[in-house]
């Protein structure tokens, strides 16, 4: 599972990154273009489309109706509940293209929250790297330690939290560059990557576990030993709100509104009924 998702990762890498390090904002629109006609085909292809036509009118129907007869209370009660039982009915018809659609929607919004969430260090930036416990174990967690490269270093000795089973160190970054963290445990040494840069990268907040939810959400690196005492190797990125136009926001209220303005733009190019 981990490898298929690392090379999906990779591909969206080789697609997204060029143009995320030229402007994050043209690559969001780009991905939310590619991502409404990709839904809007899957749609198209996994519904009825004749059926949901034939819905809608009839729902359009009953509105005229309440419209034109509005001071017959009985005709408007009956057309207010035809109203209600199509709106029923097309729902029913949209539930099986929705579920097709949630499999490359949950692909396309892991990805590329890699990209949007958030930024990569810059020199002078500092950032929390912790390591989390499989289970706690004081004699355990004072023998970890971390090794960082040239062009980075560790400014705290580590905090060890036994409550959230972690233990914290505070790292600055001195260079630009592509860095991997060593954190040293009994019997092996667990890498992570740090990124350092003034544009836009894909960045790995986390490397856990060869877990489902691990290679759905953190496919930018590979997992951590099965074996290894650590749960879970964290960067702690600075969180970034993307301007687009007036409004800054969290990258998704962005994409979710293209990726639906761009459907019903090439909504009757696909002659797609939704």
């Amino acid at each position: 599972m981990w490898k298929l998702f690392l090379v999906l990762n990779r591909c969206f890498r080789a697609v997204v990154e060029p143009l995320a390090r030229l402007s994050p904002t043209v690559a969001l629109l780009i991905i939310s273009m590619v991502t409404g006609v990709l839904l809007l085909v899957i749609f198209g292809a996994t519904s009825n489309q004749g059926a949901i036509r034939r819905t809608k009118d009839k729902i359009k129907a009953h509105l005229l109706e309440i419209l034109l007869f509005n001071d017959n209370l009985k005709v408007v009660f009956r057309a207010q509940g035809s109203v209600f039982i199509y709106a029923l009915k097309y729902l029913g018809l949209a539930v099986v293209p929705m579920l097709a659609i949630i499999v490359p929607m949950a692909l396309i919004v892991t990805q590329s929250d890699h990209f949007f969430q958030s930024k990569p260090l810059e020199p002078d930036d500092a950032v929390t790297v912790s390591a989390t416990l499989v289970q706690w174990d004081p004699e355990l967690a004072e023998s970890i330690s971390i090794r960082v490269p040239n062009g980075l270093a560790v400014e705290t000795e580590a905090l060890r939290i036994p409550e959230t089973r972690e233990v914290v160190w505070k790292v600055r970054a001195r260079e630009y560059g592509d860095f991997d963290v060593l954190i040293n445990v009994p019997g092996r040494t667990l890498r992570k990557r740090l990124i350092v840069s003034d544009s836009a990268r894909c960045l790995s907040h986390a490397k856990t576990k060869p877990t489902f939810v691990g290679a759905l959400v953190h496919s930018a690196e590979p997992p951590l030993d099965r074996n290894a005492p650590v749960e879970s190797i964290e960067v702690q990125y600075e969180p970034t709100r993307m301007k687009l136009g007036p409004i800054r926001a969290h990258w998704l209220v962005h994409f979710f509104i293209l990726a639906m303005v761009f459907a019903l733009v090439f909504k009757p190019v696909l002659k797609v009924e939704i």
